[in-house]
């Protein structure tokens, strides 16, 4: 006498459970990723190559451009009347064209440290056009000295110290290159 097996229906049933599993992993991995997300976006006004550039120091610096050029203040380099829009533009777009400068010269091991910073200063305060020109520009913006230091120096002595190194037609190559090729999100519009 043979005794019969039945047929196994827990297959269909494992199957099941598993794509219900599956479906929970992932609608608990993109609810954690959306939340992720909009931490990172109220925090951060862009991300460059995964480096955050902050919202706090953005908004700072459109506030104070819109401001000068509301003013009059009579700096050549913001006219005045320019739009919000524009303004808030141009200050995204240094703001990331700094973030990828500083990229590029870690690269190559280039750094500026704070003693390089004095050393530039003194090199603008010595030149009175310069001098004049970093004094108008400082009152406009309400910047401090160390402010000034972070946002024109800084950039300018990486350039001069990346340009020092593989000069001046290879880093705009290596710059536009890495404009290219540069992921960039922008959280602010």
């Amino acid at each position: 006498m043979t005794v019969q097996k039945k047929p196994k229906k827990s297959s269909n049933r494992k199957i099941a459970f598993r794509g219900s599993l599956y479906l929970a992993i992932s609608i608990a991995v993109v609810t954690a990723a959306a939340a992720s997300f909009g931490a990172i976006s109220a925090k951060a006004a862009a991300m460059v190559n995964g480096r955050f550039i902050p919202l706090a120091e953005y908004r700072r610096n459109v506030e104070r451009f819109f401001a000068a050029s509301s003013s009059g203040a009579g700096i050549s380099l913001i006219p005045t009347g320019v739009s919000r829009e524009v303004i808030e533009e141009n200050v995204m777009e240094r703001m990331v064209s700094d973030e990828l400068l500083k990229q590029e010269a870690e690269k190559d091991g280039i750094t500026v440290e704070a003693a390089d910073l004095e050393a530039t200063l003194a090199m603008v305060k010595n030149n009175p056009p310069d001098a004049a020109a970093m004094d108008r520009i400082n009152a406009a913006l309400g910047w401090s000295q160390d402010e000034f230091m972070c946002t024109v120096l800084r950039p300018y002595a990486l350039r001069r110290r990346l340009e020092a190194r593989i000069g001046s037609a290879e880093t705009d190559r290596r710059m536009e290159a890495a404009r290219r090729e540069a992921i960039i999100w922008r959280f602010v519009r």
